[in-house]
């Protein structure tokens, strides 16, 4: 998946070998082991090739692999956001840990592993937070610039008008920001700051809100409803909504009608 700049790409679990490279992208890399007793596999450890690096990379059997890209672009408007001045060397890593990264990583491993696989929302926001987790923690900077404010009223409404006139196409970070003339860095903390939601869980909350609108005013079929809101089938739609409101939206309108009925 690329979008914005970040490319997300998944390996395994047959082994592979890939040989030595270089790349002009920033490439942050989270390898997973999967036990006997256990669903789903585990984050073993992270590394991080800065741009140009020479590197080889690989994974056992029955292991698997989630890869960042982060485009020299992406990582300069990102330092642009957080550094008084653009200057950093993002400094190599190899089998580290890291808590923040690996759960980004395993939550875009999932969605590699779903039938509709990652949205391009999805992918630029976890991208957007890995670089600037990248600048803050493994690079060495002439210091931060601290984050300040937050979206107002007025900018949030043109930010809800553009999502839901846009619920049935694809958007990333990166347009959210153009709307109020932010970087996507900036855009995304300063977004946080306001909602509590990062943009693409935000944008995940109002395509429910519109399906809960669609299954009780409208007869519309579930096919119908899901195009509409940008969901890539019918069955992603169901699981989308049964893990926000605990139900599938077939029950959902079941007992919005019983409830009309009572009524």
């Amino acid at each position: 998946m690329h979008s914005g700049g970040i490319r997300a790409m998944h390996g395994g679990p047959i082994a592979m070998r890939i040989p030595e490279h270089a790349h002009v992208e920033t490439q942050v890399q989270v390898r997973f082991r999967k036990l006997r007793d256990q669903s789903d596999p585990e984050p073993v450890d992270m590394s991080l090739h800065p741009p140009l690096k020479p590197h080889s990379g690989g994974w056992e059997e029955n292991w698997e692999v989630i890869v960042f890209l982060i485009a020299p672009r992406v990582m300069a408007a990102t330092a642009d956001d957080l550094l008084p001045r653009q200057r950093f060397e993002i400094k190599p890593y190899s089998k580290i840990r890291s808590p923040l990264v690996e759960q980004l990583a395993q939550a875009v491993r999932r969605e590699f592993s779903s039938p509709s696989g990652p949205s391009r929302l999805f992918v630029e926001s976890v991208g957007q937070v890995i670089a600037g987790h990248v600048l803050r923690a493994h690079a060495d900077t002439n210091g931060l610039r601290p984050v300040r404010g937050q979206l107002s009223a007025s900018q949030l409404r043109q930010i809800d008008e553009f999502i839901d006139s846009q619920l049935d196409g694809g958007f990333g970070v990166e347009d959210l920001g153009a709307i109020l003339k932010l970087g996507a860095q900036r855009f995304s903390e300063q977004f946080r700051r306001a909602t509590g939601m990062s943009p693409w869980r935000y944008v995940q909350s109002r395509r429910l809100e519109k399906a809960r609108d669609l299954l009780m005013g409208t007869r519309l079929p579930l096919v119908e409803i899901a195009f509409r809101l940008g969901f890539a089938s019918q069955s992603h739609f169901t699981n989308v909504f049964k893990l926000g409101m605990g139900m599938t939206p077939q029950s959902f309108r079941n007992e919005a009608s019983s409830l009309r009925l009572q009524t």
